[in-house]
């Protein structure tokens, strides 16, 4: 997460305050993992697409072995994400840029407009 933070607040005896203002982001990560690493969250788009369906399961059952109903559930919630989802759409083509290209180098940026206070809650656009 990244924004501007405001320190000044816990000076006192009271429970810390986190206090978050401006313009706040989340930041991704690689989109590739290091060597020696199965890949998480927004990596399972893009590194080793043949396996996904268990690199999914793992992530979440480290000990356990995906059986066949966890796989057919995955499945289906993959493709219903790949059909609908507007930010899986965008992963699996930085996925196709990526395999194109030699460039190693490659980055992702996933720009929303925020239409109203921030500090309300958006419904969601997706």
């Amino acid at each position: 997460m990244g924004g501007k933070v405001d320190n000044s607040l816990n000076t006192g005896r009271s429970p810390p305050v986190f206090r978050l203002h401006g313009q706040n982001y989340h930041l991704i990560g690689s989109l590739l993992p290091p060597d020696g690493c199965t890949p998480k969250f927004a990596q399972l788009y893009i590194y080793d697409t043949d396996n996904e369906v268990n690199n999914r399961i793992m992530s979440v059952r480290e000990r356990y072995a995906a059986n066949n109903l966890y796989s057919e559930i995955v499945v289906d919630i993959q493709k219903m994400l790949d059909e609908c989802n507007v930010l899986a759409k965008s992963f699996r083509m930085a996925k196709q840029k990526i395999a194109e290209s030699d460039q190693v180098n490659v980055n992702l940026r996933l720009l929303g407009k925020r239409g109203r206070d921030g500090r309300t809650y958006n419904l969601p656009s997706v």
